[in-house]
Formats: C-alpha cells, structure tokens, sequence
C-alpha cells in the first residue's frame, strides 16, 4: 500500500519545470472542474429524479455551502499570502480541524431547528459531510500554494472533481438514490484526501498537529474578518434560495439554481486570473515592489475584463436557450431574470478579486462593514421584492446587494491604494 501511494505522490508531484505555464493550465482545468459540480450534480438530480428532489438538493448544497465558510474559515487567502511563513502548517492543519468540527455541529443544530422533515434533513447532513473533504483539501492547497506550486493545487482540485461527479453520477444512475449518491461521493473525497493531499504535503512542509491555543487563537483573530465576510457573502447568495423555499413551490428553487449557475463563470475567471498570481502580488507588495505589483496587476485587471465581455454577450444570445437544452426545461420568461443574475455575478467576481487585494493589503477588518451592509441589502430586498413583483425579485435582490458591495469595495481599495501611493 506505502509504495502504491509512493508511485501517486510521484506523479501527482511532477517535476519544477515551467511552473507558470502549468500553474495557469491546472487552474483553468481544477477551477473550471470544480465549478461545475453543483450544475453537474444538479443536471442529473433534475434528469433522474424531477424538478422537486433537484429543489431539495439545491436548497441542501446552498446551506451545505453556507456552513462550509466555517469549516474554511476563509483562511486560504491568508495561508497563501503569508510568504513570510509567520505561521505553520501544522498550525494552519490543526485550526483546520477545530474549524470543521464547529462547521458540523452548526450544521447538525440547524437542521433540527429548522424541524426539516428525515430525506430533507439527511441531504443537508450528508452534503455538509461532503465539505469535509473540500475543507481539509482546501488547507493543503494553500500550503501549495504558499510554495509557489499552483499547479498542484490545480491538480489536486481537478482529481477530485472529476472523481467526484463520476462516482455521484454512476451511483444514482444505478441506484436512483439520492442520499446514497452522496455518501459514496463523500467517501471518494476523503479517500482521495488521504492518498494523494497528505503524502504530497510532506515535500513541503511537516505534517503535524499543533494545538497550540495561543497560537491558533491568534490565527483565528487574524482571519476572523475574513470569515466574517466570506460568510456574510455565502449569506447574499443563500438568502435569494431562502426566499424561494419560503414564497414558491419546491421546483421553482431548481429553476433558480439552474439561472443562478452560469454568473459563477465569472468567479471562474476571476479564480483563473487571480490565483497564479496572488503569491507573486504578496511577494511584490511585501518586498515593496511597487512596478511589478502595479505591472501585474494591470494585466491581470484588462485580461479579466477582454473575457467578461464576451460571457455578457453569448448569455444573452445563447444563454437560455443553452440551458433549455441541457437541463431540459423551458426557461424562455426568464430571460430577464437571468440577466440580472448574470450582472450580479460580474460584480461579485470583482468583488473577489478586490478582497484578494485586500487580503494582501493586510486590511480585511475594513471590509466587515461592507458585507454586513451589503448582506443587510440583500436580506431586505430578499423579502419585500418577491411579494411585489414575484420570482424575478429574488434576482434583483442579488443583483442590488452585489452591486452594493462592489462599488464600495472598489471605493475601499483606491483609497487604500492612494495612500500608499500606487
């Protein structure tokens, strides 16, 4: 078994050698794979079992999404900007675990208070289980990455992904089981997790655990603003869906998904043009390299608008009647609907890469504010818009709230930028 591993280490591993060019193919090929999951998923639900276990299960997988800003903490971005190391990993590991055991207890309370019915409340147990695996994965990633080695956490991501939709999709073929499907996709993950992330880490950095309170502790105080908005932000895209559950039938949350799925290309984008590079930024900003920040940057910036343009204009030609044909339902009357969804997902995929500066910066307190704010929007137009004009108001909530917390991220970040002269 140790040399089977050994010979998966070697290859995951590959050699150093144009690193950059790898780093930019894994994360198109891992970020691109990994996006597509919930629509996969989602397809097939819809196809095999009907427009109301799909809503089910996209009402499961948001929430599953929501506890998972626990069980991250949204420590990542932090992780694979410290290049000056200031903490470890093991240190990083063991707050990693502590995380995740509050993510699944949160998870298990809120379900029963909720009062879900026993299918309903084991879809979001199981699915929350299923972010175990993206919680412990996502923590090795970022010690890649820290390494200067993208490509592997690229990699890694694109393994997973993959496995993971075959093996959902081959067991509800099979079994037309939708809870089953899910416990067999968690146990691939994990699996995974143990046989290709933990070996792989050993090049870099020691596997140990560190229960050093004090140190965790500090480690937590230092990404509490950052879990603070990624949560507030997983919050924005939840309370539309909640909306839905609470104002519509159950099929009507699967016709939002299956809307709501295409504004993520854009955080696709964003995750292939910023995550090359966010190490690269942080070494330019803590060695005081303002030209090859500002250089980079700027390239960075252009690139990412030369392919929003595009995406805009083919999702309003082609968008819907693509997603006709894949998911198999008519969405012709909400064309306008799926605009407004599309918009709201180009100013979120800004707000990502204005975080990330942010991160960088060092000044993630300054943006609590502002997704609480932004949340606050969403959660009031979340409920007082679909009463007035229906189904589409669950859109134009999101469209609202993001539209809020992007313009003033963006006012946040050029101030910070011009006192520091850049």
């Amino acid at each position: 078994m140790n040399v089977v591993i050994k010979h998966i280490k070697k290859i995951f591993l590959g050699n150093d050698k144009n690193i950059e060019k790898k780093a930019y193919v894994w994360v198109i090929l891992g970020a691109g794979t990994f996006s597509s999951i919930s629509p996969a998923l989602l397809f097939f639900v819809t196809r095999f079992l009907g427009t109301e276990e799909a809503g089910i299960f996209s009402l499961g997988f948001s929430f599953a999404q929501l506890f998972s800003i626990i069980g991250l903490f949204n420590i990542r971005m932090f992780h694979s900007t410290d290049v000056m190391h200031s903490y470890s990993f093991g240190e990083y590991f063991s707050a990693r675990i502590l995380s995740v055991i509050v993510m699944l207890g949160v998870s298990i309370f809120f379900t029963i208070i909720n009062g879900y019915y026993f299918q309903k409340a084991l879809v979001l147990i199981f699915l929350t289980l299923l972010k175990v695996s993206d919680c412990f994965s996502d923590v090795c990633e970022g010690e890649f990455q820290r390494n200067k080695r993208v490509d592997l956490a690229g990699k890694t991501q694109f393994i997973k992904s993959v496995l993971s939709i075959i093996v959902f999709i081959a067991t509800l073929l099979f079994t037309k089981n939708l809870i089953i499907s899910i416990i067999l996709q968690c146990t691939i993950l994990l699996v995974t997790t143990l046989v290709i992330d933990l070996p792989a880490i050993l090049d870099f950095s020691a596997l140990s655990f560190s229960f050093n309170i004090k140190r965790v502790a500090v480690l937590f105080t230092e990404c509490l603003p950052l879990f603070i908005n990624a949560f507030l932000l997983m919050l924005i895209y939840t309370l539309p869906k909640y909306a839905v559950d609470r104002n519509f039938p159950s099929d009507y949350q699967a016709y939002y998904n299956i809307l709501f799925m295409p504004s993520f290309v854009f955080n696709l984008a964003a995750a292939f043009l910023i995550n090359p590079v966010l190490s690269s930024l942080a070494s330019f900003w803590t060695a005081k390299d303002i030209n090859g920040f500002k250089r980079t940057l700027s390239k960075q910036i252009f690139a990412f608008i030369a392919i929003l343009i595009p995406l805009i204009i083919g999702g309003y030609f082609e968008g819907i009647p693509l997603l006709n044909i894949v998911y198999g339902v008519n969405l012709d009357i909400f064309k306008n609907m799926f605009m407004v969804l599309l918009f709201g997902g180009c100013f979120n995929a800004f707000a990502v890469l204005l975080l990330s500066l942010g991160v960088i910066f060092r000044k993630q307190r300054d943006f609590m504010l502002i997704y609480a704010a932004a949340a606050v929007v969403c959660a009031i137009f979340s409920f007082l818009l679909p009463l007035r004009i229906g189904f589409e108001g669950v859109a134009w909530a999101y469209f609202i709230a993001m539209t809020v917390l992007c313009t003033a991220l963006a006012g946040l970040t050029i101030g910070n930028m011009k006192r520091k002269d850049i």
